[in-house]
């Protein structure tokens, strides 16, 4: 879903914090549409009519499949966080976390 921008074999400190904004902007971004799309489809599902049991299959399926695509952008969120993480530590060293 999301690729890394900044290159993983890219030193932390050779990250620029201006370029990792639009990285997080749009993970951000991504994260809001798996949210906003899971949420919306499992509306939909609980309004059609049919066997309760067979709507609990397909939300079921929702549900793997919204923790899988929001794994992948929450994944990138803790890569962008690190980066950050490290790229303020190299400029200021005495920053605590």
């Amino acid at each position: 879903m999301l690729q890394s921008t900044t290159g993983g074999s890219a030193a932390p400190e050779q990250v620029s914090l201006d370029n990792l904004a639009p990285d997080l902007l749009a993970a951000l971004a991504a994260l809001a549409t798996v949210e906003t799309r899971y949420r919306t489809k499992r509306e939909a599902l609980y309004q059609v009519s049919g066997p309760d049991t067979l709507k609990q299959r397909f939300a079921d399926q929702l549900e793997a499949r919204h923790r899988q695509e929001r794994e992948a952008v929450i994944q990138r969120l803790v890569e962008l966080h690190y980066s950050l993480t490290v790229t303020a530590r190299v400029r200021d060293p005495d920053l605590r976390h």
